[in-house]
């Protein structure tokens, strides 16, 4: 998440000075962003368990996803008439098309029968986990392993082919839900050949990094926008990075390094919901964007700027993050009571 959050702070510093230094690094840290995405919902897949009841997972998973993702569209709504109200230049009917792109899903801004809706940004991840995980809860009620893994590539392969969203923008992020499933595949698939405690070997390793190197400079894979310049060339790079990543770190000893009570990756897991939401608020909410014309500035001092409010945008979403967590805390503690 902390990555995320980097990726669009340097595109927002990259808007500001007007830099073409800065905007060549922006784009080279930038176009190939499926490696990420593949690894994020790789990890969802490694956690995967047949549900006991499609109704009672539709439920816990709808409290877990899709709540948060609705208090958040409507906090960032909320916030952006504060932020309309205090700042000049702002446009307090901004709230308007941010309800509008949360009830619609919008990954890129559009109209919508000529009402404007803005893209969700980072909130999409939500829904369409949500939906991937229904989709692929529904697809594990075949008994037939062969058929199940036919239908799950099939549909794969279906939605990476779709148009990407500056063609065509599917509502409730139905396509990036439906792409997802072959990631959620592969998780499970690790988990249950318990794949990252074995090694991968030298060729893997070799290809994985050629691939990596290749798509950064030639390709533009994007998951958000279902863009996929080398079909499913992209989305198998994607893979295998992202399962050599997940190797490095379990043979790098950090999964073992204990904060008090809990593991390492328990401790970025049990946040990171709080952090997506939070940083999707912010996003939409407060006028990073008015914060000056950094073109006056020379690079090196519009740099140390942007610097300094990422870290100052790091502390707010954590202090936030920490707040809400103690307000949770103390209402569980109040129903014990």
């Amino acid at each position: 998440m902390i990555m995320v959050i980097f990726a669009h702070h340097l595109h927002m510093i990259d808007v500001l000075t007007g830099s073409e230094r800065l905007d060549l690094i922006a784009q080279n840290l930038l176009r190939y962003q499926v490696v990420p995405i593949a690894l994020f919902f790789i990890i969802t897949g490694y956690d995967f368990h047949p549900a006991r009841s499609l109704k009672m997972y539709i439920r816990r998973q709808a409290r877990l996803l899709l709540v948060p993702y609705g208090i958040s569209v409507i906090a960032a709504a909320m916030l952006n008439l504060l932020t309309g109200a205090l700042i000049r230049d702002l446009y307090p009917q901004r709230a308007t098309v941010i309800i509008a792109g949360g009830l619609f899903g919008c990954v890129r801004n559009m109209e919508i029968f000529g009402i404007s809706a803005v893209s969700v940004i980072a909130l999409w991840f939500l829904p369409t986990m949500f939906l991937g995980g229904i989709i692929f809860q529904l697809i594990f009620l075949i008994k037939n392993e062969k058929l199940r893994t036919v239908l799950i590539w099939l549909v794969t392969i279906t939605a990476v082919s779709f148009p990407d969203v500056e063609r065509m923008q599917a509502p409730w992020f139905i396509v990036q839900s439906c792409a997802s499933l072959g990631f959620l595949e592969t998780g499970r698939l690790l988990k249950k050949r318990k794949q990252l405690y074995k090694p991968l070997g030298t060729v893997f390793c070799i290809t994985s990094v050629v691939l990596f190197i290749w798509g950064s400079v030639f390709s533009e894979a994007n998951v958000g926008d279902n863009i996929y310049r080398y079909w499913m060339l992209d989305y198998i790079t994607g893979i295998v990075v992202s399962v050599m990543l997940l190797r490095a770190y379990v043979i790098s000893g950090f999964a073992e390094i204990e904060f008090p009570g809990i593991s390492f990756l328990e401790y970025i897991g049990r946040y990171s919901l709080y952090i997506l939401c939070v940083h999707g608020v912010e996003m939409l909410a407060l006028p990073w964007y008015e914060t000056g014309d950094l073109r006056s500035y020379t690079l090196g001092t519009a740099i140390l700027i942007g610097i300094v409010l990422y870290v100052l945008r790091i502390l707010l979403i954590v202090v936030i993050c920490e707040a809400l967590n103690r307000l949770i805390q103390a209402r569980r503690n109040c129903l014990r009571r």
